[in-house]
């Protein structure tokens, strides 16, 4: 997380991660914040064992020079972090707490699979259908404009899952992602709990 101490319009702090060595650099990633809602550049990922990231912090359009605030902490997996390890919801109702903190990519980086956004990472839960109408309703700690949370619902497995409904709630206005449906009987259904351009991690 890298945060500029001025900000303005054209001051957005930019955080890029490389991998190889300085006199070969590979591009990891790139990402923004924005200097006119001085809001800092955040970017989680998978820190590979034993290997050297170079991260250079700048700024767009970087006109002035700046005092800047790094933080960088790390993460466990969720033990629910993919589909294969979906926590099973046993019994209902059912209300529980948990974080995105440490989730990995959940479908790498493929684009409109169910309308999820391509960098989701969320955590996975499943549900066996009892033929009733059923209510979900997923709401995430942070707030945020580009802070949707986003509600994934699938059918058939892990290796093969087939969409039923994407479904979203606003960040800026912190309203919660629901969808009311009904569960067929002995049908096993799959939920992705995860956000819309998912830059940082949410409880």
């Amino acid at each position: 997380e890298y945060s500029m101490i001025i900000s303005g319009n054209n001051l957005n702090p930019e955080l890029s991660v490389f991998t190889g060595s300085c006199g070969n650099l590979s591009c990891a990633k790139n990402t923004e914040g924005n200097g006119y809602y001085n809001t800092p550049a955040i970017y989680e990922f998978h820190a590979l064992d034993a290997v050297t990231y170079h991260i250079l912090l700048s700024g767009k359009k970087f006109e002035v020079a700046s005092g800047y605030q790094f933080e960088v902490s790390e993460y466990e997996h969720p033990p629910n972090d993919q589909c294969e390890d979906a926590t099973p919801i046993a019994s209902l109702p059912l209300s529980t707490y948990g974080t995105t903190a440490g989730a990995t990519s959940d479908f790498g980086g493929i684009a409109d699979l169910c309308g999820i956004s391509v960098d989701s990472r969320g955590v996975w839960y499943t549900l066996v259908g009892d033929g009733k109408i059923t209510r979900l309703e997923y709401s995430m700690q942070i707030t945020g404009g580009r802070l949707d949370r986003e509600l994934s619902v699938f059918t058939g497995s892990c290796s093969n899952l087939s969409c039923v409904k994407n479904t979203e709630g606003s960040g800026q206005y912190n309203t919660a992602a629901i969808y009311e449906f009904h569960a067929l009987q002995d049908v096993t259904y799959y939920f992705l709990l995860s956000g819309k351009s998912f830059a940082v991690a949410s409880g």
